[in-house]
């Protein structure tokens, strides 16, 4: 058995600064070493599918960072690894348990089966957790490797009792450190009902325009999928803009882990069936409470690009999910003045703050294609962070 601390301190010694994921009780003694800790920071997310969304903007922003699962959660990340880590070379450390051995549940049985085979057919470098602390340094020298030559995920795999407290003989387990511990923040703030019937709201786009034209130029922009990035991109491409092309529902957890190391304002363009595909994200947004985040859902009611077929927003009001989540300010808007409005405003109050748009599912089908590479615009995106990331 190799010590949790041990495994923390060979990884804060490359220099691992930004950690999340969702529990497996395989790492639970690894999670009660950082869990609360000053370094490395932690963040509980809600799936696997988010926190690979989380590590993505925590790495744009600067940072080395670390993907903690269950195996049964690789498949809840293979979206993300697959339309995200993948197309834009961002990678990541994955350390995810073995389940499914001799005597476990049987729910995890078929999974701790193609676990390794999973890993090689995603294309992701992967090492079997070592027996001895001794193997530790030249597992995660390999890996290393391997991520600075692909630029892509590597994982550890850890099977059960191979990470534990130490010394021996101590009593300490998860949940019984000093965890996160902050009160919760009083409820938020929601104004500004919807004005106009359906069939008088703005496009998308118009609303897009609005949000653009009250950004200062010093703000980073993360734009969801689909037609969203497209109208943004319309208007006028800037290094501070980032476009998902891809894995759906990564919008806003992109936009939290670029939160956590950027020091100017993360504006987030989100779609209500992006915003929805992984509702969880806002709980952990409201948990965590980024000061500098907006989060703009440009809300149709409708999947526009696969035919128009209805989302759950029609009967979900989104603001008000936003604030049982702790979202600290919500406005709801439909007219452009709105949007520009609604943003200024939210510029000069505490965040996250949430703008609820609703929008109609009409659009050009005309816009222009990005004419770089999704590794160039990465680039261009991370260097603008760097540059631009002090508050002066």
């Amino acid at each position: 058995m190799v010590s949790a601390q041990a495994l923390v301190d060979a990884l804060l010694q490359r220099g691992y600064s930004f950690w999340t994921g969702v529990p497996c009780s395989y790492l639970s003694a690894l999670i009660g070493c950082i869990d609360g800790a000053p370094a490395p920071r932690y963040l509980a997310a809600t799936s696997e599918g988010e926190a690979a969304g989380i590590a993505a903007g925590a790495y744009l922003a600067g940072q080395k960072t670390v993907v903690l699962c269950q195996n049964s959660g690789l498949g809840n990340m293979v979206n993300p690894l697959t339309s995200l880590n993948e197309p834009y070379r961002i990678p990541t450390l994955i350390i995810t348990s073995r389940r499914g051995g001799d005597g476990d549940e049987p729910q995890h049985s078929f999974m701790g089966h193609i676990t390794g085979s999973l890993l090689s057919l995603l294309g992701l470098p992967w090492e079997e957790f070592p027996d001895q602390a001794s193997g530790v340094a030249p597992a995660l020298d390999r890996l290393e490797d391997a991520m600075a030559a692909s630029h892509r995920p590597a994982a550890l795999v850890v099977s059960k009792s191979q990470i534990g407290w130490k010394p021996a003989g101590t009593q300490q387990k998860a949940g019984l450190g000093p965890g996160d511990r902050r009160t919760p923040a009083p409820p938020g703030t929601l104004t500004g009902p919807f004005i106009l019937p359906a069939s008088d709201r703005i496009s998308r786009a118009e609303a897009v325009r609005g949000v653009w034209e009250a950004l200062s130029g010093h703000e980073a922009v993360i734009a969801t999928t689909g037609k969203v990035w497209r109208e943004l991109y319309s208007l006028g491409h800037r290094p501070g803009f980032f476009y998902l092309l891809g894995s759906m529902g990564c919008a806003s957890p992109v936009g939290l882990g670029v939160s956590q190391g950027f020091g100017r304002e993360v504006v987030v363009l989100d779609g209500d069936g992006s915003a929805l595909m992984k509702m969880g994200a806002m709980a952990t947004t409201g948990r965590y409470s980024p000061g500098n985040l907006t989060h703009v859902v440009l809300d149709n009611e409708v999947y526009e690009t696969t035919g128009g077929q209805r989302t759950s927003s029609v009967t979900t009001d989104l603001a008000l999910v936003a604030l049982a989540c702790g979202y600290r300010w919500i406005r709801r808007v439909d007219t452009v003045v709105g949007c520009t409005e609604a943003m200024l405003e939210a510029s000069r109050v505490p965040g996250p703050r949430f703008i609820h748009v609703k929008v109609s599912a009409a659009s050009d089908p005309a816009m222009p294609k990005f004419c770089k590479t999704l590794t160039e615009m990465k680039l261009d995106f991370m260097e603008w962070l760097k540059a631009s990331g002090k508050r002066p």
